[in-house]
């Protein structure tokens, strides 16, 4: 059911994208600076008003695939980063009593740990858990930073790839954009399926 609610969930920002894209289209030709397009990929990244494939659409149309890339890798990256030194350094305790009621990360503990890389790399592809959840829990219980670091970038990227591409084209040409999705799906599907096998493996 966590796939089909994830292939549902795709399906909903895309209608909702073309939907408003009239507004969509008149907030992008208005060229924003640079620096406006590096705030507003932090702040959605850190407050997630709006989902974050949003952003990166319309960011990535602004700016260009390859520069709105760019944009909300780093933006997103920092955020991350602000999470997790934030659970840490400064609200660890509280992390730790959020962590341990959330169950999402039950199961898995060891695995992380003994490998932080592969796991939080796995993690990050995967949309149906929460990336600012990874991103306390990392910080919570002290993965290292460079694991941490040099996975959120890797786990992120294909992510930031097929949604810059699809902004870049939603407008111009939806059936472009619309196929880059549903190839997205079925692999986003393979490795949620992958995912879970994996969890039943764990905790068996």
């Amino acid at each position: 059911m966590k796939i089909w609610a994830s292939i549902a969930i795709y399906a909903a920002l895309l209608i909702t994208a073309l939907i408003y894209r009239e507004e969509l289209t008149l907030w992008v030709t208005n060229d924003p600076p640079i620096y406006q397009l590096y705030i507003i990929s932090i702040v959605f990244a850190v407050l997630p008003i709006l989902p974050y494939k949003i952003i990166i659409a319309a960011i990535s149309y602004a700016a260009g695939v390859q520069l709105g890339m760019l944009i909300t890798l780093i933006g997103s990256t920092v955020a991350g980063i602000l999470f997790y030194f934030g659970a840490a350094y400064v609200f660890r305790n509280t992390a730790q009593k959020w962590l341990a009621t959330t169950q999402v990360f039950k199961g898995i503990t060891t695995w992380i740990h003994e490998q932080p890389f592969k796991s939080i790399l796995i993690c990050k592809l995967l949309p149906i858990i929460p990336q600012n959840a990874i991103n306390i829990y990392a910080g919570a219980t002290a993965i290292p930073f460079g694991a941490y670091v040099a996975a959120t970038i890797v786990g992120k990227l294909p992510g930031i790839i097929v949604y810059s591409y699809v902004g870049d084209k939603l407008l111009s040409s939806p059936i472009a954009a619309i196929s880059i999705m549903l190839i997205y799906m079925v692999i986003i599907s393979l490795i949620l399926w992958l995912y879970h096998k994996k969890s039943k493996i764990t905790t068996q």
